[in-house]
C-alpha cells in the first residue's frame, strides 16, 4: 500500500481477477500465481508499490475455492538462467566458463557474453538461448518454488 491505501493497479487487478476469472468460471477451483519481484516496488517507475502484492494477494483470497502460491524472485532473471551455467557455456560454444563477478545477473551474463565474443539479448531475443537451457538444473538449484508450477499445471 502506497501511503496507506490500496493503488489503483492494485484495485484494477483483483478486480480484473474477481470478474474475468472467478466469477465468470466460479464452479472450478482457482490456482494464482504472483510473480514479482522483491524489489520492483523500489524502482522509479512501477504499477505496484510496497504493499500492493499483500493487498492484492489478500483480496483475491477472499474468493472461496482460491489458492494463492507466491513465485516471488530478488534477482534479475539472468541469475535465474545462470543457475545452469552449463547451459549458458553451451549455448556459447564454449568448453567451460566461470560466472563472472558482480552483483547483478543481467551485467554477468553481458560480462560473459562479451568474452566469448557474442552479444547478450533480452526479451524475444533471448528466447534461442532460454530454449537452450536446463530447465531441471534451474528448478532443482532455485529458491524460487518452480516445482510448484508443475504440482498445479501439468
Amino acid at each position: 500500500m502506497a501511503g496507506g491505501i490500496i493503488t489503483s493497479d492494485t484495485l484494477r487487478a483483483a478486480n480484473w481477477f474477481k470478474n474475468a476469472c472467478h466469477n465468470s468460471y466460479n464452479k472450478i477451483s482457482w490456482t494464482v500465481f504472483l510473480c514479482y519481484d522483491t524489489e520492483s516496488h523500489n524502482y522509479d517507475v512501477t504499477q505496484f508499490h510496497e504493499g500492493d502484492w499483500e493487498a492484492l494477494r489478500k483480496d483475491i483470497a477472499n474468493n472461496k475455492d482460491t489458492l494463492i502460491i507466491d513465485l516471488a524472485a530478488s534477482a534479475d532473471i539472468e541469475d535465474i538462467m545462470l543457475l545452469d551455467v552449463d547451459g549458458v557455456c553451451r549455448f556459447l560454444e564454449i568448453p567451460t566458463c566461470e560466472i563472472p563477478s558482480g552483483k547483478k545477473g543481467k551485467s554477468k551474463m553481458k560480462r560473459l557474453f562479451i568474452q566469448s565474443g557474442k552479444t547478450y539479448h533480452e526479451g524475444e531475443r533471448a528466447k534461442s538461448l532460454i530454449d537452450a537451457l536446463d530447465k531441471n538444473v534451474i528448478i532443482n538449484k532455485s529458491t524460487i518454488p518452480f516445482s510448484k508450477i508443475e504440482k498445479f499445471v501439468l
